[in-house]
């Protein structure tokens, strides 16, 4: 394999596991995004199908989450490792080359050969890293020949990398190159500056892709060290979906578990500092500002809690009627679009939300938007505002069950927990109940609005006051240039 189609290769594979972590919409990891508006008769679609999930733990300790799917001949497979950018410790950067390096040579075979077995095989492998953890995925034909040989290459790259020295080297020169393009992506500059506020002191601070300092530092031997640390079968849980009984899964689930070594399972991070109230701005060149807001949260998804507050993000940021949308987009034109989204870590998380605004409205624009959440959370939604939010989740969560690669994404994040997911299908099924004053109570317990966290970029401008709302029958405001 030429230096020139490795390093392109490399770099692309580099690149794709960069934009997960910078940029994620996060569905529910590490970014910002929300539930997507679903037009036509899909939106009429209410009912919530709980997927039958079987549940067990390895005789090394990994524990397994499997949902049989005999519609179509596939399996996706994913691999949960507590070995994400919270266990770098003091050296940011460790986990995502070690991550990044599974696909390059192991010691059974080259890195072009691993890709060429691969295709082949006609296997989707991919792997990105988040705070929590990395994720390995993977889908193939469910038929014994394919799944059976994709299984072992997922093994080999898992539990024999070979991390050879000159291969990390250009592996940080990618690595370096791309960071230097990060540097100008406003997304991902607010991002980072958001986190290192919003958790400081706290592992989850740092960028989950690392830093240039330490990353040019790290070696082999360190490398290997937190790969025998972290890669261990305690330390892992698999998430299967598709055409399998549950004798083949749990053949699969043994083989891939016993392939590692047993190990200790990483301890769950201590829960952050409340972070002070604060309002940074990042002095960039342009016309336009982007904003992010966040509200600092302990909730999980398995809380009582997590779905009217998502419920409630949904009504703030979630679509064109919601309230924000309304505010700086229908009444002034002020932005393209805001959206909020909830996000949950394994020991923290945030209510998020993001816009775009002219440079001279950066102010007032988050004035206003910080007045609609304080509005919200001490008056609580309409009740038609709630029942379009239901709707949304209902469909949401219909599209996410009824597809086997999201179905294995969401049991993947319960990282194994059946009774942690069994008390989220259970909050699920009873969400078309919860009234506006349930929503209300939850934001009270839970968001304080004199502890928001604002973080801007964009050009050092003059602030003006906010253009008049457009009136009420007026059709949709165009949004003003920037």
């Amino acid at each position: 394999m030429s230096d020139l189609n490795r390093a392109l290769r490399m770099g692309a594979g580099l690149l794709c596991a960069w934009a997960y972590a910078a940029l994620a919409t996060a569905q529910q990891n590490d970014g910002f995004g929300g539930l997507t508006s679903v037009p036509g008769p899909d939106r009429q679609q209410t009912d919530i199908r709980v997927p039958e999930v079987q549940s067990w733990n390895t005789e090394a300790g990994s524990r397994v989450l499997f949902v049989p799917a005999r519609e179509l001949p596939m399996i996706d497979l994913e691999i949960r490792i507590a070995a994400g950018s919270a266990a770098d410790a003091d050296k940011p950067g460790l986990a995502a080359l070690t991550l990044y390096m599974l696909d390059e040579d192991t010691r059974d075979r080259s890195a072009y050969a691993l890709a060429e077995r691969l295709d082949s095989l006609g296997v989707k492998f991919s792997k990105s890293i988040h705070r929590d953890y990395v994720k390995l995925s993977l889908r193939s034909l469910s038929a014994p020949e394919q799944r059976d040989a994709a299984v072992d290459l997922l093994i080999e790259m898992l539990a024999r990398p070979a991390l050879k020295d000159a291969q990390l080297q250009l592996m940080k020169s990618q690595w370096l190159a791309i960071e230097e393009r990060r540097r100008n992506i406003p997304a991902a500059m607010l991002k980072n500056g958001l986190y290192r506020h919003l958790f400081a002191g706290h592992p989850y601070a740092e960028p989950s892709h690392g830093l240039a300092e330490t990353v040019k530092a790290l070696t082999v031997r360190e490398l290997e060290n937190f790969h025998a640390s972290h890669y261990v079968a305690r330390n892992l849980s698999l998430s299967i979906v598709g055409d399998l009984s549950q004798a083949d899964a749990q053949a699969i689930a043994q083989k891939i578990s016993q392939a590692l070594p047993t190990g200790t399972a990483q301890p769950r991070l201590p829960v952050p500092a409340l972070a002070e109230p604060e309002i940074l701005h990042l002095e960039r060149p342009g016309s336009a500002t982007t904003v992010m807001l966040a509200f600092a949260l302990t909730v999980r998804r398995n809380d009582p809690d997590y779905l009217p507050l998502l419920l409630a993000s949904e009504i703030l940021g979630g679509g064109i009627s919601s309230r924000l949308m309304q505010e700086l987009r229908v009444a002034r034109g002020l932005s393209y679009g805001i959206r909020a989204n909830l996000i949950a870590l394994d020991s923290a998380g945030m209510l998020g939300i993001e816009w775009d605004v002219a440079a001279g409205h950066n102010d007032a624009s988050q004035d206003l938007v910080l007045e609609t959440v304080k509005t919200l959370i001490s008056q609580g939604p309409t009740q038609e505002e709630l029942d379009e939010a239901q709707q949304q989740l209902a469909v949401h969560t219909l599209k996410q069950v009824s597809q086997n690669g999201s179905l294995a994404e969401l049991l993947t994040q319960f990282n194994g927990d059946r009774a942690a997911l069994d008390q989220y299908f259970a909050n699920l099924q009873h969400a078309p109940a919860l009234t506006p004053a349930d929503i209300k109570a939850a934001l009270q317990r839970h968001l304080d609005p004199e502890r928001a966290v604002f973080i801007s970029i964009g050009p050092d401008e003059k602030q003006t006051d906010l253009p008049p709302r457009y009136p009420s029958e007026a059709p949709l405001a165009a949004v003003q240039r920037y």
